[in-house]
């Protein structure tokens, strides 16, 4: 799991269940990988049998005498469903997975990543018994840094909510502060990586020639650009068509991209067919069976040369908004993956959207199309922006793509709450509020 390779781990937890049938740690981390690889249907199967074990567990005494049960809450039973409410989440259902937050506190008010994400979905007002609660678990002694971390990003919204901004800010920097050190980011590692990759492909990569069972392959569209720069959204327009499959965040190939030496001239010819393979191999899962499928992992656009030479058939679309806007949604979200460590400190955010800028600038003037999609401008006039997307990517038009709430699929991102609302106007304002604890920062844009 820690290593990411998420399909040998449900290997490895279907040995486990093998040997201890129905235990309810294997059953949930089993799950949670399923959750990293996108197969959600799979993922709330094993949190709800999860919760299945435990609650047998109590009924039969096995796992602790009755007293000790009304005093100690089942870990193994907070953990799954808090787990199933962010599947529920994705999925859509808001009360659902409202409900199931709210019963993993009541078993465990400190359990703070349950308030991190109860605070998303709840508006908190001024005499909100919530809100004293979650005030009691900040205070509180006997969290760890990450937990304290957590409990902060949710009182920080819920000091938005009743505005209280000056607080709000104060918490968003403490929590990531908090999350920065403990992912020990430095600003450097990135500036060395995007230099490499600008050293890499000064002249654009020699297409990698396709082999016909690659050819066979569902086409990839990448939906790329910063974090909450609107990717999602564009997403569920593009997937509303009938021929293009949701892919959500692809790890696979941001991943094997990483894990290359960009110093190596070679590297990526000497990868492709491994690495292709595997790419098409989630992509083919994706599909069910349609032609084209979505990659919204934003910082794909780091790749953008690796994939023209890998992706021939490949569309790729830069999505962007007001860098403001953007980089202030990436400050006060939580984002779980470790891949976003310039995203806990202004300074950073403001230097990696310089990185950003001149990268994609880098790849616009090399050969092979970046279809270009103003996150402001859609919003202004969605139905000729939609209808210029795609038609940019080769698709006939379809007038579900403008309605992208009605999409269905999963969303397992931080928009997870947006999603379902219709295309509105007015989000790329937000960070005014906050504009004068900003404007240092925000000065150092270019």
């Amino acid at each position: 799991m820690e290593l990411g390779r998420f399909e040998d781990a449900i290997a490895s937890f279907d040995r486990v269940l093998a040997l201890r049938p129905g235990d309810p740690v294997a059953l949930n981390n089993q799950g949670n990988a399923f959750l990293a690889l996108g197969r959600e249907i799979e993922a709330r199967k094993r949190f709800e049998a999860a919760l299945e074990a435990v609650a047998d567990d109590k009924l039969t005494g096995d796992a602790m005498s009755g007293a000790a049960q009304a005093r100690s809450p089942d870990p193994r039973h907070v953990f799954a469903l808090n787990n199933l409410g962010n599947i529920l989440l994705a999925e859509g259902d808001i009360a659902g997975a409202r409900t199931r937050f709210e019963a993993a506190l009541a078993a465990d008010p400190s359990y703070a990543e349950a308030w991190w994400n109860l605070s998303r979905l709840h508006g908190f007002a001024p005499d909100d018994p919530l809100l004293s609660q979650l005030e009691a678990q900040v205070a509180a002694e006997a969290h760890s840094e990450h937990d304290l971390m957590l409990l902060e990003f949710a009182l920080a919204k819920a000091m938005h909510d009743v505005g209280g901004t000056e607080r709000a800010f104060a918490l968003w920097q403490s929590a990531n502060a908090r999350r920065k050190a403990e992912l020990g980011y430095d600003i450097a590692q990135d500036r060395k990586l995007f230099a490499q990759l600008r050293e890499r492909f000064a002249a654009p990569h020699p297409p990698i020639p396709e082999t016909e069972t690659d050819k066979a392959a569902p086409v990839p569209i990448f939906l790329l650009g910063l974090p909450r720069s609107g990717t999602t959204l564009i997403e569920q327009i593009v997937t509303q068509h009938s021929q293009v499959a949701p892919g959500d965040e692809i790890a696979t190939l941001d991943r094997e991209m990483s894990a290359l030496d960009w110093c190596d001239p070679e590297a990526l010819s000497r990868e492709a067919g491994r690495v292709r393979s595997a790419y098409y191999e989630t992509l083919t899962r994706l599909a069910d069976g349609k032609p084209f499928v979505t990659d919204k992992m934003p910082l794909n656009f780091r790749w953008i040369g690796a994939i023209r030479a890998l992706f021939p058939r490949a569309s790729i679309v830069h999505v962007h908004r007001d860098p403001r806007a953007t980089l202030w949604s990436i400050y006060r979200n939580f984002f779980s993956s470790t891949g976003n460590g310039y995203a806990h400190d202004l300074d950073d955010l403001v230097a990696y959207h310089g990185l950003y800028r001149d990268l994609m600038a880098h790849w616009a003037v090399q050969p092979g199309a970046i279809v270009d999609c103003d996150y402001e401008a859609l919003t202004e006039a969605p139905e000729a922006r939609s209808r210029a997307l795609i038609d940019a990517l080769g698709l006939r038009w379809e007038d579900a793509c403008l309605r992208p709430q009605d999409n269905a699929r999963a969303v397992a991102t931080t928009s997870d709450t947006q999603v379902r609302k219709p295309i509105y106007k007015g989000s790329s304002q937000a960070w005014e509020k906050y504009a004068p604890y900003l404007e240092a920062a925000f000065a150092k844009l270019d």
